[in-house]
């Protein structure tokens, strides 16, 4: 894999709820497979997935140089069904009755999702770095204070669909904001029980040395306007990371909840 690729890449998703909208943007990839890439310390590379798609095409990652893109997904309250007064019954001599009407559509009520009673996979995998996400935190927390934003609160519960997500990009050799299987940082808050109006996902992995990984990562995150915009994201009140090694690499997630 060539190891030109600028210093910092990006790509984006907001998916919007019934109760709002939902921000989700990932950065620093190759390909899909390109965790199993060797890298010579300090290169990055770059993915981006389509700008829009809707809810049944996941993003078309593709090499982009760092161009920021937004996929949109609604997901529509159910609608109330129409009752339907039942019909006197026929005579002998009566016709054919009419055709039944059309019920109306189902759709599946949002952030109503029951907890799965079994385990959450992978529940196994490299441990996340308390110190890098800990840096990670304190240097978004900072960023948000000089725009006069509220710090982030770390949640436990985040931290732990971070780490999912951290561990199945690591397994599945893949770096893009859904799994092969279709899973994501919001399928994880789902099967959760997890209740939010606005959530997201911010991914990022370099193979810079040492202490300069985190500061490496933070710089690209606000260099690209759709991630620098989920940082800083007003709404945005809770936060979970979650930094994993992968070979030379350190793997971002950062997840976001109202």
């Amino acid at each position: 894999m060539c190891c030109t690729a600028p210093p910092f890449d990006s790509y984006c998703m907001r998916v919007l709820t019934p109760f709002g909208a939902v921000l989700l943007c990932g950065a620093l990839s190759s390909a899909l497979v390109a965790g199993r890439a060797w890298l010579p310390a300090g290169a990055v590379q770059a993915n981006e997935p389509a700008s829009v798609a809707s809810a049944a095409t996941p993003p078309n990652p593709r090499f982009s140089n760092a161009i920021p893109t937004s996929v949109t997904n609604v997901q529509p309250a159910p609608e109330t069904p129409v009752s339907q007064a039942p019909s006197p019954d026929p005579s002998p001599a009566a016709t054919a009755p009419s055709p039944a009407l059309p019920l109306p559509q189902q759709v599946e009520p949002a952030r109503e999702v029951q907890p799965l009673s079994t385990g959450i996979a992978p529940t196994t995998g490299p441990a996340s770095s308390p110190e890098k996400s800990d840096e990670l935190i304190r240097l978004m927390n900072g960023a948000r204070e000089r725009e006069g934003r509220e710090p982030f609160v770390r949640d436990p519960e985040l931290d732990e669909v971070a780490l999912v997500r951290a561990r199945d990009l690591v397994a599945n050799q893949y770096f893009d904001h859904y799994g092969p299987d279709g899973s994501s940082a919001f399928s994880e808050l789902a099967l959760r029980g997890r209740r939010y109006q606005l959530a997201g996902e911010n991914l990022a992995r370099n193979n810079y040395p040492g202490t300069r990984s985190v500061p490496a990562a933070f710089d690209g995150l606000m260099a690209s306007p759709g991630h620098r915009a989920n940082i800083l994201e007003e709404r945005f009140g809770r936060v979970g990371v979650a930094v994993v090694p992968s070979g030379r690499l350190w793997v971002y997630v950062t997840v976001f909840t109202d």
